[in-house]
């Protein structure tokens, strides 16, 4: 009986639908026959699995194709069948008496054939492990160790290896305490041969896909299988270099996982917490944040690092960081929070838990609350609210009915009140709450969402006449033309709604309420409107409507007051007629936008045709002149302000409509009773259909999808039949005219036809009943001949739509439905490629582009990159049946092509070549013809038939394959097709290279593939007149001379190198190719042999300016280059230098020489000293590099490298005799560093010169202590402090590695910036404060105190679209600050001890007190004149200028009390300054800003 349901059970699981319910059927099959085998046996009187029986080649095969379905909890499936499997078959032997090695050796066989990047290999290996054993796996299979660490890179692949290295070391376990009593050390040493050094290398690894999952997947079950493993990983891990800081961190944080206590790891620890690698910091924080059990609370010397490392640590620029950072810091405080609160309940009010939580979370609260102020730069107000968030969830008891979990412990109160009985975790003072209502204002979206969801959550009510100013603030704000400013405005309304206090009055004592609120936003868009229909141009300037559609969308759409005041009884009536205005007037607005961008007045256009960009000029510049009191603008308006308002009224306007319009109106219809009649909603859908179908502005179409969708998604489920009728009666109509070429853009992409068809479908949901019929509607048309008469200028249906076609398919709620109908699709692009019409074979190429991604599982940013696919060749086949005959025939037809051009044939190349390497039976059928298009006339075809053969061979063929192909080599020069013989070698270095890259070859194939290549050695030398032939077989020989002995070697020298004719080729086709395949095998053979006369050949392309030489020194970075090559190429390049930069050499010639010139010079061989040789030319190269760096005509580039050269050369002067030279460079690097004034490549330069020379003269300062060395040193020092604050990550890492040196760590040592920013400053005050200049670069680095000046400005009402960006957007004048000021301070101690430097310091205090004195004057009195609430206070608090002035203020008013503390009082006497009355200001102001909350969040970081 079992046997006869077999075949019914293959059948369903070869089916194409519910593979893993068919699955459990063949594994509860398996099972009964596993149960069942000794009486089946019995029955049949013969053999069930063994000898090779048809069921048991069926099941595997089923099992082979089931493991490599990509479903979830199929490969538990898999390798429970597979188990059963192999039991049955072991019990069969076992009865019958028969060898069960054969099976067991077959499967492993297969796997061992199969590449290790296919999926489905790792779970029969895990079910075989136990039926052959652990070791003896691993020596029939010695590679599968790095093949699993490989695995670890791979996303796809990484929980396959990971649960097949866990069977692997618990089973080597289980057989090495089977076989002796052996102690857990000599189990980890054991262990080690296998698995050591790989962990430690993926460990280690700067991939970061490879790291984290051996850190999280290997690691920890390596540890608890053999717990004395991780002495053995430590001591491989020592070392201060980032890649051994890495692996450690990771190591130590997986033991305290479970527990185990790690010794003497507090000094190592803070290293990896001041590390420069992102990735180590944050494992450190989680080791610190981190514990076994959440009611351990953190000990103090882990709350002591962490108060060292978050200052410097939340003004990181990965947002990932941040993220992590706040997740690690919560569970710190959870921890503490559950240690607090278990010492009170057990009654231990005294307990250090306690203590030690109030103290930490009030700093904690001090310093995220300061992190918020607009004075810091956006990186670090983000950390600073998400720490906020993250205390406030921790430590408040508000309950949050909608979470599951998360909530505060029920005698959380007990806590805080014990807490607020000491005077501290005053978490919602006015300070703070000042400083959120700043955040509310900010330019960017993230701030203020979670400003809002905190102030919502946390702070409310808020005081009444606070509340009524924010109402005030946002009324304007609405009105602002900037569009962060305007959301700004919206974002305050919605969360002043969410929260309603009363205070607001309306006309007619209405209270502030839902409905009066959205009233108020109704006609308040209602009269913008009307006053852009009077005034178009004046109304985009002070009356946009984009600021109201968003306060009446945040407002309706995100408050659940809303919603709620529908349903009342009292208002609903009120509520109809509202929203029904709202809708009409919406309608309103979209035709009066879109008629304003349809046609200037004098021209009649079809309305139904969408305006191309000519007519919208046209239509902007009769508005722009109609605003202006013009009868028509002169010249071109496209770049002016006014063209620029307009035309962000419209588009910002029509996408705030769409995003509103859908959601509002599924809202009105989904209710009990709907609230919006037919009418009203025919209407909303033909506004949207107008969008779509009448605009060109992508970003307006793609913002109006996601509210259409809503609107088609609530039509298809509602009630009401006709509703339910009208996405389909709209889809229908868009075909039809879709068909008529009346009604659609002229462009590229089809605008919004494709668009609005992609949101019904969408709204349609499960099971897309309307997708089929669509799909063949546009596959009917799509394949319908060109007409005869077919204009190039204008949409054609049929490229409307395939471009429909691909929209769709990039839209992952309909790809995998679509993905149904991928051959029909795929024999539609590849037959519109051959069209006639060039837009034609655009859209087929998109639609290729989207379905080959859809077809192998790869997202939307890999779709046009190389990144290869997860499935095989067979795979594919078989997920799409039919696809096979689609791809064979198009080869065929390429094939029969001869010298035509086959348009078709590179994408599916392509396509083929994307796949996993390795192949199966089923990809053979594409062998053929793949190896016939080696003879393809088009170099493109033939490189890419190169590629896609090495997925469709099997691995076992490699051999087999590459001596086929190897033996069709001509061995003399008669009869040959370069072209055959091009692709021929293509396609053996792509077969040989991945060969050998996985080791597939067996022993001694290498040397037989080498010896067959001897006779067609000539291929090499000149005798073959072909420079591209010459380079590919150069290339093939390439890859064998390091495996094939020195014989070879010599053989191929002989025919590369000592073959070469004089003869000039430099002008013959492909030349350049040969050139630099010779090049890059010249110097790799100079690499592996210490001979000097191969060296000279590398050192005479130095010579001649041979650019591949350049280039191949670049690619290697000092990595791959011998110690005895790197000699000979550096003194070369030093002799040269002078004649090089005399010479006329092109200026790419002498950047690429400059940049060997460092290279080589600096940045290879760091520990190799080599004496520099004298050479009287260096101060002539100097002055000659100090003139091309001051010339305007060289580009950065070069200009950068010319400095890091002058850099090194100053090195090797004596800096005392060059001080004009040295002081000559000092300004140019000045120059490169300012963000102001120069790009990325050049302030990269200037980080690195200060790298190369910087360090080296603040050494010599430190240790000669010349006046004027030391002055250039101050001023270099000072230089990396500003390129340590640098908007680019690789700019600041090089200024760290200046600061590494110049503090004179060792070279391994890496710094984050901040701290780097903190030894820099402390290297000053230590060093070098005897030095006048040392107070000059300190006190220019203090933000301005030009307060007044900045507060003037918040009454300015600027209509200017955009503001200003400041050259250096990660500048952060608070930080800066928090680090200059103990600096400075401890630096006017010092300098009242010198008689010279006091005089330094009277002079400042005469030039400061008086313009000081009376910005806190004017300051005090502004604050009287504003009152305690006012608009423009708000306005200061969120306003990056006041907040900047304020801290520069305080900071500079600090400075100011401590000199006169520390001058004598008889130098100050003359000021005629009463006693304490700076002091008596400065509280005075302190006060003020305490009152008001502007800026009272730098008092306590400042005190």
């Amino acid at each position: 009986m079992l046997e006869h349901l077999l075949p019914a059970v293959s059948d369903m699981c070869k089916g194409q639908i519910e593979h893993y319910y068919c699955f459990q059927v063949l594994s509860l099959w398996l099972q009964r026959v596993r149960e069942q085998i000794t009486g089946i046996l019995q029955s049949r009187k013969g053999f069930l699995w063994a000898n090779d029986s048809k069921i048991l080649s069926d099941v595997m095969q089923l099992l082979w194709a089931g493991a490599e379905k990509p479903i979830d909890g199929m490969s538990g499936l898999v390798l429970s069948c597979f188990q059963h499997c192999l039991h049955i078959h072991q019990k069969e032997c076992q009865i019958l008496q028969l060898n069960e090695e054969i099976l067991l050796q077959d499967v492993l066989q297969k796997i061992t054939d199969t590449s290790w990047q296919n999926r489905s290999r790792y779970t029969p290996l895990c079910s075989l492990l136990p039926f052959i054993g652990a070791d003896r796996v691993l020596a029939l299979y010695p590679q599968l160790p790095t093949h699993l660490f490989f695995c670890l890179s791979t996303n796809y692949l990484c929980p396959p290896a990971a649960e097949t290295y866990r069977a692997v070391i618990t089973l080597q376990r289980k057989e090495w305490t089977r076989e002796a009593q052996l102690d857990e050390k000599a189990l980890a040493k054991r262990w080690a041969v296998s698995w050591l050094t790989p962990l430690c290398d993926a460990l280690c690894s700067t991939e970061s896909s490879l790291q984290s999952n051996a850190a999280t997947h290997i690691l920890p079950c390596s540890l608890s299988c053999f717990s004395e493993s991780f002495a053995l990983l430590e001591e491989k891990l020592e070392g201060q270099s980032p890649a051994s800081l890495r692996g450690w961190v990771s190591l130590v944080r997986a033991q305290k996982a479970l527990g185990r206590a790690n010794k003497d790891i507090e000094d190592r620890l803070q290293v990896c917490l001041g590390s420069a690698d992102d990735g180590v910091r944050l494992d450190a924080l989680c080791f610190l944040c981190c514990g076994s059990r959440s009611s351990q609370p953190p000990s103090s010397w882990e709350l002591k690092l962490l108060k060292r490392f978050l200052p410097y640590n939340l003004g990181c620029d990965s947002a990932g960081f941040r993220q992590q950072l706040q997740s690690a810091v919560r569970r710190a405080l959870e921890r503490l929070r559950d240690g607090a609160l278990t010492a009170l309940r057990k009654g231990l009010p005294q307990e250090k838990a306690i203590s030690l939580a109030i103290d930490f979370l009030e700093w904690l609260c001090q310093l995220s609350v300061s992190c918020m102020s607009s004075a810091g730069n956006y990186q670090r107000r983000c950390s600073g609210l998400l720490i906020f968030s993250a205390l406030l969830e921790s430590y408040t008891d508000c309950w949050t009915p909608e979470k599951k979990k998360g909530q505060p412990p029920q005698d959380m109160a007990i806590l805080l009140k014990y807490a607020r009985q000491r005077g501290c975790w005053d978490f919602f003072s006015a300070h703070n709450t000042q400083a959120l209502v700043g955040c509310l204002q900010d330019s960017t979206n993230e701030i203020r969402e979670m400003a809002s969801d905190l102030l919502v959550r946390f702070f409310m009510p808020i005081p009444d006449v606070l509340f009524l100013t924010l109402f005030e603030l946002s009324k304007a704000s609405l009105c602002s033309p900037r569009v962060p400013q305007a959301e700004a405005g919206a974002l305050i309304m919605k969360t002043l709604l969410l929260r309603p206090q009363g205070v607001v009055v309306f006309p007619g004592d209405a209270p502030l309420d839902a409905l009066h609120l959205v009233t108020f936003l109704a006609e308040m868009l209602r009269d913008q409107y009307c006053y852009a229909q009077e005034n178009l141009l004046q109304a985009a300037t002070s009356k946009p409507l984009h600021g109201v559609l968003s306060a009446l969308r945040l407002c309706l759409l995100e408050v659940p007051v809303v919603s709620q005041s529908f349903s009342k009884s009292d208002v609903a009536p009120s509520w109809c007629c509202l929203l029904q205005g709202l809708v009409r007037s919406l309608r309103e607005i979209v035709s009066f936008i879109l008629n304003v961008l349809h046609r200037s007045w004098n021209e009649d256009i079809p309305e139904a045709v969408a305006p191309s960009f000519a007519d919208m000029g046209k239509a902007v510049s009769t508005f722009i002149a109609e605003g202006r009191g013009l009868e028509e603008m002169p010249g071109s308006v496209l770049l002016s302000e006014e063209y620029s308002l307009i035309m962000t009224f419209c588009w910002v306007s029509l996408k705030e409509i769409g995003v509103l319009l859908g959601p509002l109106v599924e809202k009105l219809i989904s209710g009990p009773v709907a609230m919006l009649p037919l009418s009203a909603v025919q209407e909303s859908v033909v506004t949207y259909q107008d969008i779509f179908m009448r605009c060109r502005h992508w970003g307006a179409v793609d913002g109006c999808s996601a509210g259409f969708t809503k609107l088609c998604s609530a039509l298809f489920h509602n009630e009401d039949s006709k509703l339910r009728a009208i996405p389909q009666k709209i889809m229908e109509q868009v075909l039809a005219e879709c068909r008529s070429r009346k009604s659609l853009s002229v462009t590229r992409r089809a605008a919004g036809f494709p668009v609005l068809l992609q949101s019904i479908l969408c709204g349609e949901g499960a099971p897309h009943m309307l997708l089929a019929s669509c799909v063949h509607s546009l596959l009917v048309l799509a394949n319908e001949p060109l007409p005869a008469d077919w204009d190039q200028t204008h949409d054609l249906p049929q490229v409307s739509a395939v471009h429909a076609l691909q929209t769709m398919l990039r839209c992952s709620v309909l790809r995998a439905t679509l993905l149904t109908q991928a051959v029909p699709m795929m024999s539609l692009a590849l037959q519109n490629l051959r069209s006639a019409c060039w837009a034609m074979r655009n859209a087929a190429l998109q639609l290729f582009s989207a379905l080959t991604g859809g077809m192998l599982g790869l997202s939307r940013s890999d779709g046009d990159s190389l990144v290869q696919s997860t499935l095989s060749a067979g795979a594919l086949l078989r997920r799409f049946p039919g696809l096979r005959d689609v791809l064979i025939q198009e080869l065929q037809d390429a094939t029969y092509c001869g010298n035509m051009l086959h348009p078709s044939l590179h994408p599916i190349l392509t396509l083929l070549a994307r796949l996993q390497p390795g192949g199966d039976t089923e990809a053979g059928c594409f062998l053929k013809p793949l190896l016939g298009l080696a003879k393809n006339p088009i170099y493109a075809v033939r490189v890419m038939a190169a590629r896609a053969v090495v997925p469709v061979v099997q691995v076992m063929e490699y051999r087999t394959v590459l001596f086929q192909l190897v033996g069709t080599l001509p061995h003399v020069n008669k009869g040959v097709s370069h072209n055959a013989l091009h692709g021929c070698l293509l396609q053996i270095h792509a077969l040989l290279a991945v060969a050998l890259k996985e080791n597939c070859l067996e022993e001694g194939d290498e040397q037989q593939i080498a010896k067959k290549l001897l006779p067609a050695l000539w291929l090499a030398s000149p005798e073959q007149r072909c420079p591209v032939v010459r380079a590919s077989f150069l290339d093939v020989l390439s890859l064998l001379v390091p495996v094939c002995g020195k014989e070879f070697a010599m053989q191929v020298w002989e025919a590369v190198c000592s073959k070469q004719s004089g003869q000039d080729y430099g002008k013959q086709v492909g030349f350049e190719v040969f050139h630099e395949a010779y090049v890059v095998y010249l110097c790799n053979e100079a690499v592996r042999s210490s001979d000097p006369a191969v060296h000279s050949h590398v050192c005479d392309l130095l010579l001649v300016g041979d650019h591949a030489v350049f280039r191949w020194l670049k690619k290697q970075h000092g990595e791959n280059v011998s110690s005895a090559l790197y000699k000979a190429v550096r003194y070369t390049l030093q002799d040269k230098l002078y004649s090089v930069l005399l010479s006329e050499h092109s200026p790419e010639c002498l950047r690429l020489y400059l940049e060997a010139f460092v290279d080589m010079n600096h940045s290879c061989f760091p520990t190799l000293i080599l004496k520099h040789p004298k050479n009287h030319m260096d101060l002539q190269c100097a002055h000659i590099l100090l003139t091309l760096l001051q010339s305007s005509t060289a580009g950065p580039q070069l200009r950068g490298h010319a400095l890091c050269t002058l850099s090194l050369l100053l090195t090797h002067r004596n800096l005392r005799e060059d001080i004009s030279l040295c002081s000559h460079w000092l300004s140019v690097l000045a120059a490169c560093a300012d963000p102001a004034s120069s790009c990325e490549e050049l302030r990269l330069a200037a980080a690195r010169a200060l790298e190369i020379c910087g360090a080296y003269l603040v050494r010599h300062a430190l240790s000669d202590g010349a006046p004027d060395i030391t002055k250039l040193a101050v001023r270099t020092v000072g230089y990396g402090v500003d390129l340590l604050q640098d908007e680019e990550r690789n700019v600041r890492e090089a200024a760290t590695r200046f600061a590494v040196a110049a503090i004179d760590q060792p070279a391994e040592v890496t710094l984050q910036s901040d701290r780097a920013l903190l030894h820099l400053l402390q290297l000053l005050r230590d060093h070098f404060w005897t030095c006048e200049e040392t107070f000059h670069v300190l006190l220019v680095r203090l933000p301005p105190f030009d307060l007044y000046s900045a507060l003037s400005t918040l009454q300015v009402r600027s209509a200017s679209l955009y503001e200003e960006d400041e050259p250096n957007v990660f500048a952060d004048s608070f930080f800066l600050s928090s680090l200059l000021l103990p600096v400075l301070c401890a630096l006017l101690d010092l300098m009242s001890t010198d008689s010279s430097l006091c005089s330094v310091l009277l002079r400042w205090v005469k030039c400061t007190v008086i313009p000081l004195r009376e910005q806190m004057q004017q300051c005090h009195h502004w604050g009287q004149a504003q009152g305690p609430v006012s608009q423009l206070r708000l306005k200061a608090s969120g306003c990056p200028r006041v907040q900047t002035a304020i801290l520069g203020l305080l900071v500079h008013g600090q400075m100011l009390t401590r000199a006169l503390e520390v001058l004598p009082p008889s130098q100050i006497a003359h000021l005629g300054l009463q006693s304490g009355c700076v002091e008596e200001e400065l509280a005075m102001l302190k006060e003020d800003l305490r009152l008001y909350g502007i800026g009272s969040t730098f008092i306590k970081i400042i005190e």
